[in-house]
C-alpha cells in the first residue's frame, strides 16, 4: 500500500504524521529532507494543487519538468512515488542538456583557438 522508498527513512511517529497529514502537504515540509536526499522542501504552486519544483537547504531550487498534481494523484504514496519518478528524470534531463552544453561550449571554444 505505501510502497514509497523515502517512507523507509523517517521514523514511526513520523511516518504517522505524514500519513494522518497527507492532506495537508505544507505541514509535510518538514519531512521531505529525510525522505530524499538534497530535499528540504518541496515547491508548490499558490493554489497547492501541484508540486512544481525541489529546495535544497541551500536554497537551490530544481523546477520539475512535468509538475506533480496532487488532485490527480491525491493518495500520498500515489504523488509521492509520481514525486520520485519525476525527481530522477528532471535532474537526468538538466544533466543531460549540462553536458550537451559543455560539449558544444568546448568545441566553440577550441575552434576560436585555431582561428587566432
Amino acid at each position: 500500500m505505501f510502497n514509497v522508498a523515502g517512507f523507509y527513512f523517517v521514523g514511526d511517529e513520523d511516518l504517522l504524521e505524514i500519513i494522518g497529514n497527507s492532506k495537508n502537504v505544507p505541514r509535510l515540509q518538514k519531512h521531505f529532507k529525510k525522505m530524499f536526499a538534497g530535499v528540504h522542501s518541496i515547491q508548490l504552486n499558490e493554489d497547492i494543487t501541484q508540486v512544481q519544483g525541489l529546495l535544497s537547504k541551500e536554497g537551490e531550487e530544481v523546477v520539475l519538468m512535468h509538475p506533480i498534481s496532487l488532485t490527480d494523484n491525491p493518495p500520498i504514496n500515489d504523488w509521492l512515488t509520481q514525486l520520485e519518478k519525476e525527481m530522477r528524470f528532471s535532474l537526468a534531463s538538466y544533466l543531460g542538456n549540462a553536458i550537451s552544453e559543455l560539449q558544444v561550449g568546448y568545441f566553440k571554444k577550441r575552434n576560436l583557438r585555431y582561428i587566432f
